[in-house]
């Protein structure tokens, strides 16, 4: 599993950066130009972990500008040059990360601390005061206690703790690189007798002399004062460089030849002939690190592509526009359906509004005026109550609903009691004046049949299969949203679409029946991603506080992920990470996360059964020991709330009771029924409505929860 919390690092860029977790990665890296982070899984404790994603975080925010062009302007061999510069830019950007961020101050202290015990810099036993100069920089900045520097050092270190831009680096990393290719050279000299006995001796490695020759003919800087290269002696002198005391701000600035290497522009040390030694502790710790990350799990990085909802969305328009069998009036049907729901519509009506004065009114204060109350000051010697009140009520807040409905063939066997639900809660949504959108999810595509496999790229999906930066596109499939019911429809194409939909849904959703009406297949995951904009974009146009989102479905989706081994799912627009386990890449919890994540609100889930379908359900998904009671309570009111991933609230539900209608089954007997006959019938509508009253309770509570 994933032990790089990814959405830290996101949080500490504040930008919208890609976050790639790279078993295989030998160290994080930064990808300037496509804004991706990629970190290898470290395995190690929180702090040391923190710290190092604040550090790689900080380069993201603070390195800018060509990094290949600031290392060649430090010195002529490349690999020794960006070690001066790794050494100097690390101790800039950590002590600025650490300004930016204070709670990462203990995360630094702990994890070099950490780092030193585990000997991440390779020092052994080796004393440091032996080491080079820039070993010795890299530890003292790396919280190292006990490094001694002499005056002139003292000046450099002195410099580095001041640096605020990466160019005041670059500066500093190139006089830096200078004095000790300077101190090397002396060292030479005084080897072969011809450096005086009080020249300057610093121990070192050597360094990588075949790595020169790049910007020999380099210009020198643009204030034209060639002599600003440090190390550069007097032709044929042999003088030890002109070092400031107590800053080496001014190394190099001392006179020299005008036909000298430093007039040519050469870097330093160029003219002795080698090069300064580079950092063994900075490369002792960049291979700690490496050796520090898991690369026994196999993780996969994947970002939500963005959804066309141009070419997803049929609007309800198109939909009736759509050639069909059959006429196009309304059928006694559909009269009596609408007419009869009239009593479930206004019940849940009441419902709401009742819940939302209850809501606003707990919340409705009493304050004091400061003002006498004239009617009261009679009382002033039995109480101190004689101020004026004033009732202060909350407002409340702005509701909106979305309810995506299930299209599939699995859906054939409820179907028509679906779409009456469906019917029933538009017709809530109108009555209480809530903005709402309804959408059945179908894998028909405009102009077409059903698109099982079809490619979206340029389509449906702003896909990128092509992507060189490790993370790749959810795999998901051409589809539609069928806008059914919206409240800006208008009456008449309102009652049209309820007329269609239970014309359809009696001729078993094939005969006369538009083509996207059809019954197809359930991309379900696909409707939830592409939901999120959709619901996005509903806030925006209604000003919505709270949003109740529901899924009105039968089961799983396609699966979208297609790899194994754990999954990383970057959602690029929160900069959220999600992290799943290899079993949890099936299934759509993940994607109902991510929608609550990005959209808030409460998230309903509906799932309309046969009793049979519906306890086997409970069976397998039932949380443990909760099974048998949860059977229990769905055999007495043939429905059950309970948990499921990714939702808020989880309504399994017997399809024969659905939303009670008021179709009562006494409007259905004649005149001459029997006594018996109207007595059962009487039994069968007070049953239905006794099962439908504790759902409808709950639903509103749900949707209540959020009202003020």
């Amino acid at each position: 599993m994933m032990k790089v919390p990814a959405g830290f690092a996101r949080l500490l860029a504040t930008e919208n950066i890609m976050v790639r977790l790279d078993p295989s990665a030998p160290t994080a890296s930064f990808d300037v130009e496509n804004r991706v982070l990629t970190m290898p899984n470290w395995d190690t404790s929180e702090h040391l972990r923190d710290m190092l994603i604040g550090h790689e975080v900080a380069h993201a925010i603070f390195s800018t500008g060509d990094l290949m062009e600031h290392v060649r302007n430090v010195g002529d061999s490349f690999a020794i040059a960006k070690d001066y510069l790794n050494v100097v830019e690390d101790a800039r950007i950590d002590r600025l990360i650490q300004r930016r961020y204070a709670g990462l101050r203990r995360d630094y202290a702990v994890g070099y601390r950490e780092m030193i015990e585990k000997d991440f810099f390779g020092i052994g036993d080796v004393d440091p005061a032996s080491m080079n100069l820039l070993d010795r920089i890299n530890l003292h900045f790396k919280h190292y206690d006990g490094i001694e520097f002499a005056a002139d050092e003292q000046a450099f270190v002195d410099r580095i703790d001041r640096i605020e831009t990466i160019e005041e680096a670059v500066e500093v990393a190139r006089d830096l690189y200078n004095y000790c290719a300077s101190l090397e050279s002396e060292q030479d000299e005084q080897q072969d007798g011809s450096a005086p006995a009080e020249a300057p001796v610093m121990e070192g490695d050597e360094g990588d002399a075949g790595s020169n020759g790049m910007n020999e003919n380099a210009d020198s800087d643009q204030d034209g004062d060639s002599g600003d290269d440090a190390g550069e002696a007097k032709a044929e002198g042999g003088d030890s460089p002109d070092v400031a005391g107590d800053s080496p701000a001014g190394v190099g600035e001392g006179e020299t030849d005008a036909d000298g290497p430093a007039a040519a522009g050469e870097k330093g040390g160029r003219e002795h002939g080698n090069v300064p030694a580079g950092s063994e502790t900075l490369r002792a710790m960049e291979k700690s690190v490496e050796d520090m990350a898991d690369r026994t799990t196999d993780i996969h990085t994947y970002r939500i592509p963005e959804a066309n909802l141009d070419r997803i969305i049929i609007t309800h328009d198109e939909i009736l526009g759509m050639d069909r069998r059959g006429g196009r009036t309304m059928n006694t049907a559909t009269e009596d359906f609408i007419g009869n729901s009239r009593t479930t519509v206004s019940n849940l009506a009441m419902l709401f509004e009742r819940k939302k004065a209850g809501a606003i009114n707990a919340r409705t204060q009493i304050a004091k005026t400061g003002r006498l109350d004239m009617t009261a000051l009679h009382k002033y010697k039995m109480t101190e109550d004689i101020f004026l009140r004033n009732r202060v009520e909350m407002k409340g807040k702005n509701h909106g609903m979305i309810i995506f409905v299930d299209w599939s063939g699995s859906m054939g066997d409820c179907m028509s009691e679906t779409i009456q639900q469906t019917i029933v809660m538009a017709m809530f949504c109108k009555k209480v004046g809530i903005p709402f959108r309804i959408y059945g999810f179908t894998t028909y595509v405009r102009g077409g049949a059903h698109a099982w496999n079809n490619d979206p790229r340029d389509t449906h999906w702003n896909v990128n299969h092509e992507g060189n930066t490790g993370i790749r596109d959810l795999n998901v499939t051409t589809f539609s949203l069928l806008e059914l019911f919206t409240d800006r429809m208008k009456k008449t194409a309102f009652d049209e679409m309820v007329n269609l939909l239970l014309t359809s849904a009696a001729g078993g959703m094939y005969y006369n029946t538009p083509a996207c009406l059809g019954l197809g297949g359930t991309p379900l995951n696909e409707a939830i991603l592409a939901g999120i904009p959709v619901a996005e974009r509903f806030r925006k146009e209604n000003r919505t506080d709270v949003l109740n989102t529901i899924f009105i479905t039968d089961g799983e989706g396609n699966n979208v992920i297609d790899a194994y081994g754990d999954i990383v799912i970057n959602d690029q627009k929160t900069g959220r990470v999600y992290d799943f386990g290899r079993g949890d890449r099936f299934g759509s919890a993940w994607a109902l996360d991510i929608y609550k994540d990005r959209i808030g609100g409460n998230l309903i889930g509906f799932y309309l059964a046969s009793k049979k379908a519906a306890l086997r359900d409970i069976y397998y998904n039932a949380p443990n020991g909760q099974s048998d009671r949860l059977q229990e309570q769905f055999k007495k009111n043939s429905y059950v709330s309970m948990p499921k991933n990714g939702y808020d609230t989880y309504f399994l539900m017997d399809k024969k009771i659905a939303f009670y209608t008021g179709s009562d089954a006494m409007d259905s007997i004649g005149d001459d029924a029997s006594l018996t006959k109207a007595i059962n019938a009487f039994r069968k509508d007070l049953g239905n409505r006794n099962a439908s009253r504790p759902m409808l309770n709950e639903l509103t509570d749900r949707i209540c929860k959020e009202m003020v």
